[in-house]
């Protein structure tokens, strides 16, 4: 058995404790015949597809975020809007990293307070990244698991219980997704199971935006090296020298000049003119101009 402070979730649909029920007197008016027999699997019915024409939007507002940044940013400020909660989060495992990074908040100033503490132990979000499952903090007070933690969250922010959600797409986590309020017991279990839905739809929209930006990345990276490419064609054929030699003119201009190598090239593609750099004041080299 969980401790009334904690409990631990896994992935589940919303019940129909979320739909409302035939109201009392609505037995009365079956019995009369007044009202069809099927008429609150009928409300129950309209309720769950109200909810999830609310999930479609939910989902559409995500996707027409811009990039990965707004992805984020609008999948915790939704998290608020549509799930009741004081604040939400959203956090990822760098590559090579050994602490969570936090991508998003949907409260500036509570996020400094959540970023610092992190710092030394985001344990909740760790936590639940590390098991692939969902976890809850009922009462911060009652914690016993994580008591550090649970003391910095006390004493530094006004987060009272939490919930933490893992996004993954086919085993593969994308992030963490954490909800905050400032009541213990506030994340009733309605809320939780909406937020386990909404978490799906949120994993689904990272892995989508982060693929985008992947590829995004990758079209701008071979795009700038087309471009140094031409600019070391144009240095050899104006200039007479090695393909090595017009790199190296391109590579020491960027450093000295303090200027990015893709636009070091475009501005010799541009003008055709070789680039050069001032005299260096430690060393006393001269200005170069091929």
């Amino acid at each position: 058995m969980t401790s009334p402070s904690s409990t631990t979730l896994s992935r589940t649909t919303v019940t129909d404790s979320a739909a409302p029920d035939v109201a009392p007197n609505d037995a009365a008016r079956q019995e009369a015949g007044s009202l069809p027999a099927d008429a609150g699997a009928a409300a129950a019915s309209g309720a769950e597809l109200n909810l999830a024409m609310e999930f479609a939007d939910v989902a559409m507002c995500i996707a027409e975020a811009p990039d990965l940044a707004s992805t984020r940013q609008q999948i915790v400020q939704l998290a608020v809007a549509k799930l009741g909660c004081h604040c939400a989060s959203l956090w990822h495992l760098p590559e090579r990293a050994t602490h969570l990074r936090l991508d998003a908040c949907s409260d500036a100033g509570l996020g400094e307070g959540l970023a610092e503490i992190a710092a030394s132990q985001a344990i909740l979000a760790e936590e639940c990244l590390r098991t692939g499952g969902n976890l809850v903090v009922d009462d911060f007070a009652a914690e016993t698991r994580w008591p550090g933690y649970s003391r910095h969250m006390m004493d530094r922010t006004p987060v009272r219980s939490a919930a933490a959600f893992c996004l993954g797409t086919q085993g593969d986590p994308v992030g963490v997704l954490v909800l905050y309020a400032d009541r213990p017991y506030a994340l009733t279990m309605q809320r939780l199971a909406l937020g386990s839905v909404y978490a799906v739809h949120a994993a689904v929209a990272l892995h989508d935006a982060s693929r985008s930006d992947q590829a995004d990345n990758l079209s701008k990276a071979l795009e700038s090296n087309r471009r140094i490419g031409v600019a070391i064609g144009v240095l050899v054929a104006i200039y007479k020298v090695t393909e090595e030699q017009a790199f190296e003119l391109l590579r020491t201009a960027s450093q000295r000049n303090h200027v990015k190598l893709a636009d070091v090239a475009e501005e010799v593609v541009l003008t055709g003119a070789a680039p050069s750099w001032p005299e260096s004041r430690h060393t006393g080299e001269q200005a170069h101009r091929p």
